[in-house]
């Protein structure tokens, strides 16, 4: 892992060994990096458990249901950007075909 990568890496689990002390039930964190540069050294995410480095098949398989909601809840809003994408085109293709008829009325 690139040496900046290692210091956000550093920086997540500070945050999360600070999110344990505030809640006891939080149990373990899961976070998926995005890397504007293609370079494989960067890492894709990190995950930080109260156990450790050492990750309790409970814990992944919470982590694996929620990041399944997450997955989930990020498709439903992508499904109404497109409808309303899809609208809003739909709208400005009638409004085109006004104005084009309109031209064509006054020639």
């Amino acid at each position: 892992m690139s040496l900046p990568a290692q210091k956000v890496a550093e920086m997540i689990h500070q945050a999360v060994e600070a999110a344990f002390s505030v809640d006891e039930y939080l149990d373990t964190v899961a976070v998926i990096t995005s890397w504007k540069a293609i370079n494989n050294d960067l890492g894709f995410g990190f995950m930080v458990s109260r156990e450790g480095d050492s990750i309790a098949p409970g814990s992944l398989m919470a982590i694996t249901q929620q990041t399944t909601k997450m997955l989930s809840h990020q498709v439903q809003h992508l499904e109404e950007m497109l409808y309303r994408t899809d609208k809003l085109a739909g709208e400005l293709a009638e409004r085109i075909r006004s104005l084009k008829e309109q031209i064509n009325e006054s020639n």
